[in-house]
């Protein structure tokens, strides 16, 4: 059985006895800045693509917006994905103080997925019928070692 298969036996066993479920394994932390439309379709492509592709990946969603205009469209936004982990600056404060606050101050998990309010996933058939692009954060991901009371891991 290759690596990928076993990483993905193993997380689902984890996930079934309740040890990982809890804590997230990918942090997706989304920035944006006005283009809220373009902000819901990344968040329904990406959530679908980890429901469809990569269920046993445990995520979570951490978004700042940098000072959009539009103040209630946020809050619809983050009740309509149920995006606990977000904050709104009343002005834009920079990309670079946004992403530290981000990857530094919100985000839990061990890996982070940055992604762009105008970048959105594919369905599979863009990947040529090619698992290992369907799979692309499992396949960023590789368990080296498992004991009782922690997951150590490594970017490949």
């Amino acid at each position: 059985q290759s690596t990928w298969g076993k990483l993905r036996e193993m997380l689902l066993l984890f996930v079934l006895v309740g040890q990982v479920s809890a804590s997230p394994l990918v942090c997706a932390c989304l920035l944006s800045y006005n283009r809220l439309d373009l902000l819901r379709r990344t968040i329904t492509a990406f959530t679908r693509h980890m429901a469809n592709d990569e269920p046993n990946i445990p995520f979570e969603l951490v978004w700042i917006d940098n000072g959009s205009d539009d103040r209630e469209q946020l809050h619809a936004i983050a009740d309509e994905f149920n995006i606990s982990k977000h904050h709104f600056f009343e002005k834009n404060t920079g990309i670079a103080f946004a992403l530290n606050r981000m990857f530094f101050d919100m985000c839990e998990a061990p890996y982070v997925l940055s992604l762009e309010e105008d970048w959105e996933w594919t369905p599979p058939k863009h990947a040529n019928g090619n698992e290992k692009f369907r799979n692309a954060l499992e396949l960023a991901v590789e368990v080296t070692h498992i004991t009782s009371d922690r997951i150590t891991y490594h970017i490949i």
